[in-house]
């Protein structure tokens, strides 16, 4: 069965709910329109903000609430089944529609007008999130901070084991924050962009007239449990859910709690209802907990195409493989694993069959050429080679954390991770766009960073092993049209050369491979006058192979360069002899 999450307060933006009002109208804005009998311009405000204004409580709320509901009515039209529901502080709302306690429109009515209680508050308070504290400390940091200031200050959230946010006046938060930050240096301080301090204190004068909205309510008894965002406790019944509701605007949200009770009932996928992947996040310390997001393109594609949701075991982004008709689906202990992204085509490929050929079983990791991986693993077996392959988008830390944990279980090593999915998406810098920007850096730098990360644990208890990063002469020289690209593969020259003297000590080594102009499809997207102006100063006076650049990988991969670590391999035909 399925259980499904609605996030809460902090995850609206501008751009929020656009995929799912595009993609299904017909469920979606009716939803949105009701909404809008509170708030006239919402969809615009959804569509085009000004952030601001869509920052602000009483827009916030309401704004949170329609786009879980809109998302909501496609699971249901979907013919989802799910037995259980839980929501982060005002994604309760949209929780209790999902049980049947509210209808939609009385949902919507109640986000309004608590949003309008809290809105109408005195503005000044402050939330900071605390990364690396425990609940116990930061109460107690709390605690120190209120008796020093005579201001409050209090643990409004618990979102995991090492997660907290303050929530109070803001000088009294400044002084916890600065206490925490300033007795562990692992602690990380991030302050929330919020109109006023929620879960607090400062919430006090709303609460009576919140509690007399409340007890007008017309509520129904839930047709699956309701975990309370405060207790980690179900909701069964209509006195249960109402005394929940009402002590909601003081009451610390314990989603720590929520996470550990979802886990005690036993394994169950999970679904973020809505425009947001925070809940996801949220599950990480939790690796019994499958969250998958409606915010993941993978997601809605799987409602829109198939009227179901994804496989629930597969996180958006990652595929633990197709079960290809020759796929060999496992090694010996002694046969060495390597790992090859973006290997579905070009230089990966290249990389894939040879470092096959040398005895190595090879994961074929792609993102979205299931077709081409295919074959790459059909050539290397009929070639007589083991080689499997894993769907993985690198760029999504769930999706690389799965799937290296799915390569240890089933062949308890990796001996060779070889870095090499990357993208383009070029520009001259005075016109790109920040999205091309953070896209080419999500791939080819956070990407190849999340793999050795998690190959690393591997090699790590292992002693031992090879991750080659494959860069780009972009990095070395610069290429006009690519400044993203040029940046993102110079920044993985820097971080090998980093990885090499953490790692090396353990025995396992980290160099680059720098290739020049190569015969690959990525060559096409560099402009031709440009390329023709760069072949011209190559004084091998052509481009490279993708077999020349899988011999430079497969051989700093290979024990023949043993004492080479943090080293760059340039094979560019002398381009970047100067």
């Amino acid at each position: 069965m399925t259980g499904l999450l609605f996030p809460g307060q902090g995850t609206q933006r501008v751009g929020t709910g656009q995929a799912l009002m595009r993609g299904f109208p017909d469920q979606v804005m009716p939803v949105i329109d009701e909404a809008a009998t509170h708030c006239a311009d919402l969809a615009a405000l959804l569509r085009r903000g000004p952030p601001a204004r869509l920052v602000h409580t009483q827009n916030a709320q309401l704004a949170v609430t329609a786009v879980n509901l809109g998302a909501l009515a496609v699971v249901r039209a979907s013919g989802v089944d799910f037995d259980v529901v839980a929501g982060h502080s005002v994604g309760l709302l949209s929780a209790l529609v999902a049980a049947g306690c509210l209808s939609a429109p009385a949902a919507l009515r109640l986000a309004a007008e608590r949003g309008a209680l809290m809105g109408a508050l005195p503005e000044g308070g402050a939330m900071a999130s605390l990364s690396g504290v425990t609940v116990e400390i930061a109460e107690e940091i709390a605690r120190r901070a209120t008796f020093e200031t005579a201001l409050p200050v209090v643990v409004a959230i618990v979102n995991g084991p090492a997660t907290v946010v303050l929530s109070g006046s803001r000088p009294a938060v400044q002084r916890a924050a600065d206490e925490a930050y300033g007795d562990e240096d692992a602690v990380k301080v991030t302050w929330l962009t919020v109109s006023h301090a929620f879960h607090s204190p400062l919430m006090a004068p709303a609460v009576s007239a919140w509690h007399a909205i409340v007890a007008e309510l017309k509520l129904r008894a839930p047709r699956v449990p309701v975990i309370a965002d405060s207790s980690g406790e179900a909701l069964t019944a209509v006195a249960d859910v109402r005394e929940h509701l009402a002590a909601q605007l003081t009451t610390a949200v314990r989603w720590d709690l929520v996470s550990e009770r979802l886990v005690r009932d036993g394994e169950r996928r999970f679904v973020e209802v809505g425009d947001s992947k925070t809940l996801r996040a949220l599950a990480r310390p939790y690796p019994e907990l499958l969250v998958d997001s409606m915010a993941m393109t993978h997601t809605l594609a799987c409602l829109r195409d198939h009227g179901r949701l994804p496989d629930p075991h597969r996180v958006a982004g990652y595929s633990p493989g197709l079960r290809a008709a020759r796929r060999v689906t496992g090694s010996s202990g002694s046969t060495p694993v390597a790992l090859v992204t973006g290997a579905s085509r070009g230089i990966g490929a290249a990389t894939a069959q040879l470092l096959a050929m040398r005895r190595m079983h090879v994961i074929v990791n792609f993102r979205a050429r299931a077709e081409q991986a295919q074959s790459v693993v059909d050539g290397i077996v009929l070639a007589g080679g083991s080689a499997e392959f894993a769907q993985a988008d690198v760029s999504d830390e769930d999706a690389v954390r799965l799937m290296v944990r799915d390569i240890k279980r089933a062949h308890g090593r990796v001996d060779v991770l070889v870095n090499n999915a990357g993208i383009t998406r070029d520009g001259y810098a005075a016109m790109m766009s920040l999205q091309k920007w953070r896209d080419v850096f999500d791939t080819n730098l956070t990407g190849a960073f999340l793999c050795c990360r998690e190959v690393a644990k591997v090699m790590l208890a292992q002693n031992g092993g090879a991750i080659v990063n494959v860069s780009s002469i972009a990095g070395l020289v610069g290429t006009a049209g690519q400044i993203n690209y040029a940046s993102a593969k110079a920044g993985l020259m820097g971080l090998t050369r980093s990885f090499a003297a953490e790692v090396g000590p353990r025995g396992i080594r980290v160099n680059t491979v720098v290739p020049g102009f190569v015969e690959t499809d990525m060559l096409a997207t560099i402009p031709a006058n440009e390329l023709e102006r760069q072949l011209a100063m190559v004084p091998l006076g052509r481009c490279g192979t993708v077999a020349e650049i899988a011999a430079a990988v497969a051989w700093l991969a290979g024990p023949e360069a043993s004492y080479v670590t943090g080293a760059t391999l340039v094979a560019d035909g002398g381009l970047s002899r100067r």
